[in-house]
């Protein structure tokens, strides 16, 4: 049990995690042609992360936009 303790204490990669709290706006550009000079497709939206559990956990929640559909996760 005191082993398991110790491993349970916040370090500095939750520090890491916790930087990324807030809320975001994204762009992600995929190529779904072989062709290298294909123009790529582009998908857009928002998330907005939270810590929680004392940085132990990151929820996130993402809105993102494709075209005319939308999707929330």
């Amino acid at each position: 049990m005191k082993q398991m303790m110790e491993l349970a204490k916040l370090n500095e990669n939750h520090k890491l995690l916790t930087d990324l709290d807030g809320n975001w706006t994204y762009t992600i550009k995929f190529w779904m042609n072989p062709d290298p000079n294909a123009k790529p497709e582009e998908s857009k939206g928002t998330a907005v992360r939270k810590s929680m559990m004392d940085g132990r956990l990151l929820h996130s929640r993402r809105h993102r936009e494709n075209g005319n559909a939308r999707t929330r996760r």
